[in-house]
């Protein structure tokens, strides 16, 4: 990751997609304190890159929502997943 973070940039979509699906196999793996931070920074990317709206940003949404759940915080679950169904409504309206 350094070395792609290195050659793409830190704040690049693609560096995004890649923390995402490393934080999946953490996620997978059960070693979810290692997800969370992975999730929020590609979340941050998309959203400051893509900007308010976008279906990346409603998978990233959705991948911390099922963290959550998995940790059983099901609070934050819910309002990551919230926040991703207002997005689809948003998106389908356009």
């Amino acid at each position: 990751m350094a070395i792609f973070e290195k050659i793409r940039g830190p704040e690049d979509t693609k560096v995004a997609t890649s923390l995402n699906l490393l934080a999946l196999l953490f996620r997978a793996q059960g070693r979810y304190k290692k997800a969370e931070p992975l999730f929020r920074r590609a979340l941050a990317i998309y959203e400051k890159a893509r900007g308010p709206d976008h279906p990346d940003i409603v998978t990233s949404l959705n991948n911390m929502a099922m963290l959550f759940e998995k940790m059983g915080k099901k609070k934050e679950a819910a309002e990551f997943l919230k926040r991703a169904e207002a997005m689809k409504e948003r998106l389908a309206g356009r």
